[in-house]
């Protein structure tokens, strides 16, 4: 039996055994008969015999002597592979099969490319993309030489192929890009899916995907309502979801930003896809303006394409540097989705605040200042009604210890309004011949909104 590697390769180990199958015959009189493939002289001849090995420089060395075959035989590894062009088992004694049925010997070689032919294959799967048809092919041939007893010689042959494909694994999608969730309503609740999906072909030992974050970016007048999750292979993040952080105004974007740290998770070895679904839910509010709006989503990790090894590249670029290392080229991912909101047919008034020493463009429905940081707030009225309004009076009540809401709610309540200090005017208000400005230093009551105010 000679095996024949078509390209260089490293002869490893090898296991040959007999599987002790059973053949029908038909005897001198014409009756069929059940009859081992091999009697028991055949099989123990089977142990006769040498596995040589060819060099490079074509010649030979005897690898092994007396092979044990049997049915259980098992595989043997050499201490040191070696680069044979050719593998030959030669039986001393002729082997005598009593009747055919499938394989009569199983040998298993066990072989590695060479350093030169791992290197072309390398070269090969370099050059072709993160796919599932990025691969390249190596084959083996077999020749089993014999004859029939009767000195008429036989050769049977067979090739066998080798398929190396490309270790990678990589984002392949976030869905759904650019999705429109539609108009949306005061008080409305809605939820969105983000799925974000991994494509891979990974030996053994899989690959993880290290430290990952997930950022949910929204308008902070937009009340988020909790998320889930689930993940399509794996065990999902779902005991995680409710430890989250939040951070205002995230990288001045003027949204608020909900953040996970979830734990690493493994790609496992195979060609497959690997899905992680988040869906988030939200409330619109009084507070929010009407019009186009977005919801961002964003997930790093540490061994994207940057990494020294086990890459996981994503698809999209890290504009907002989620990781702070100064790199806004790196590939994470990302999506966004959008809705219009229609506030209700009514004039709605909004307050929006910032840091005095931050740009004019960075108002937000929530500031976070530091002790004694002085606040610029601003309030704008939008008339949402179909008719015009004229007339209308702004009440604006500065946060007290024990303050309340200046309107009662459906059940005729004044509700807390929670404030934890209290805040006063650093300065009087710029002063405007259309408005009539009128102030008072008496703490808001339960009904009583406009106790004792002066002009200014």
């Amino acid at each position: 039996i000679l095996d024949t590697p078509e390209v260089d390769m490293e002869f490893m180990g090898y296991q040959i055994k007999y599987p002790n199958l059973t053949g029908k015959v038909v005897d001198a009189s014409g009756t069929e008969q059940t009859i081992p493939v091999l009697d028991a002289t055949q099989k123990a001849a089977l142990s006769n015999n040498q596995l040589i090995g060819t060099k490079p420089d074509g010649s030979e060395e005897v690898i092994a002597t007396n092979v044990s075959i049997t049915e259980n035989s098992t595989m043997i590894d050499l201490p040191n592979p070696t680069h044979y062009t050719k593998i030959n088992l030669k039986f001393t004694n002729p082997i005598e099969i009593q009747a055919p049925n499938g394989n009569v010997v199983v040998a298993t070689y066990k072989f590695r490319l060479a350093e030169n032919s791992y290197n072309d294959v390398k070269n090969i799967l370099d050059a072709k993309p993160d796919n599932e048809q990025s691969y390249s092919d190596t084959y083996n041939r077999a020749n089993v030489y014999g004859d029939d007893g009767a000195s008429h010689q036989w050769n049977a042959q067979t090739r066998q192929m080798i398929r190396w494909a490309k270790i990678y694994a990589k984002e392949s999608a976030h869905t759904t890009q650019n999705q429109n969730l539609g108009t949306k309503y005061l008080n409305e609740e809605f939820a969105m899916t983000d799925g974000i999906q991994f494509r891979h072909n990974l030996p053994e030992r899989g690959r993880d995907v290290k430290n990952p974050k997930f950022f949910l970016l929204a308008d902070p007048a937009l009340e988020f309502k909790g998320m889930t999750t689930n993940s399509v292979g794996q065990p999902t993040f779902g005991p995680y979801l409710n430890n989250y952080r939040v951070e205002y105004n995230f990288k001045n974007t003027g949204k608020t930003a909900y953040i996970w740290d979830f734990p690493t998770f493994h790609l496992p070895k195979g060609s497959n896809y690997y899905t992680i679904g988040f869906y988030p839910r939200f409330k619109t509010t009084k507070n929010m303006a009407g019009g186009q709006n977005s919801i961002d989503t964003y997930m790093s990790w540490d061994n994207n394409e940057e990494a020294a090894t086990d890459k996981v590249p994503g698809l999209y670029d890290d504009v907002l540097d989620l990781d702070n290392d100064g790199n806004t080229t790196e590939k994470f991912t990302s999506k966004k989705a959008t809705y219009l909101y229609s506030p209700p047919l009514e004039l709605i008034l909004t307050k929006r605040s910032k840091r005095a020493d931050s740009a004019e463009t960075l108002y937000s429905t929530l500031t976070t200042p530091d002790s004694e940081q002085i606040v610029d707030y601003k309030l704008n009225i939008f008339n949402n009604s179909i008719t015009g309004v004229s007339g209308f009076t702004f009440f604006d009540i500065l946060p007290h210890v024990g303050d309340k809401a200046i309107a009662p709610d459906q059940q005729g309540h004044y509700a807390d309004r929670g404030s934890t200090y209290r805040l006063g005017l650093t300065g009087p208000l710029d002063p405007n011949p259309n408005y009539t400005y009128e102030y008072s230093t008496t703490p808001v009551t339960e009904g009583n909104i406009a106790a004792n105010y002066t002009g200014a």
